[in-house]
């Protein structure tokens, strides 16, 4: 289908090709908040100061479909810090669902984060997204959420790293896209992406 100026889409994209296509076409597509809270503003005031490396995890719905999504291990997420040169002054924002399931599944992580952003943050989903879009380096989850934010982080020329099994039944090889820094769950190494499209 062709786009159009002033065209809107509603679906449930979870593959880069839509966005492909509509960057290609017009390389400045961005998306703002209307009305964004002043919790929100701080947030993004407070990450441009500090350059925090901001990580997402998913739980959630998916603790209720075992045989569907698998639930990344803590090591995932420990070493892709590393990778990113997490030091010891370095920042770390936790985004995640629910405190008490993320201190469950991950309790070094939690206790390594500095900021933790959880439904009681009273941020918008939409303002969480655009705030995991807007970092200077990202450790995203096996979701469509922070995989979306993964991929502007990427196009503003940062660091994001994803999950290379994203252990969902069903989905597809090429949401692990070449241009991040991809990890590998089974060999426990990170293939450095491509940086371009």
């Amino acid at each position: 289908f062709k786009f159009k100026t002033g065209q809107t889409f509603s679906g449930y994209f979870q593959d880069w090709l839509y966005i492909d296509y509509v960057y290609e076409q017009n390389s400045s597509f961005d998306f703002s908040l209307n009305n964004p809270s002043s919790i929100y503003l701080n947030l993004v005031k407070e990450a441009e100061q500090s350059k925090p490396i901001f990580v997402h995890v998913r739980l959630g719905d998916y603790l209720n479909f075992p045989y569907i999504y698998s639930i990344l291990p803590e090591y995932y997420f420990l070493d892709s810090l590393k990778h990113l040169r997490l030091k010891d002054n370095d920042k770390v924002w936790l985004f995640a669902e629910d405190l008490v399931q993320a201190n469950n599944f991950y309790p070094e992580l939690v206790s390594r984060a500095d900021k933790i952003i959880d439904n009681k943050f009273e941020l918008t989903d939409l303002e969480s997204f655009s705030l995991l879009c807007q970092g200077a380096k990202l450790v995203a989850s096996n979701s469509t959420f922070s995989m979306w934010a993964a991929w502007f982080v990427n196009k503003n020329g940062l660091s994001a790293v994803v999950p290379m099994q994203l252990g969902i039944k069903g989905g597809s090889p090429t949401l692990s896209d070449e241009r991040w820094d991809r990890y590998d769950l089974e060999k426990r190494t990170i293939i450095p992406g491509s940086k371009s499209k």
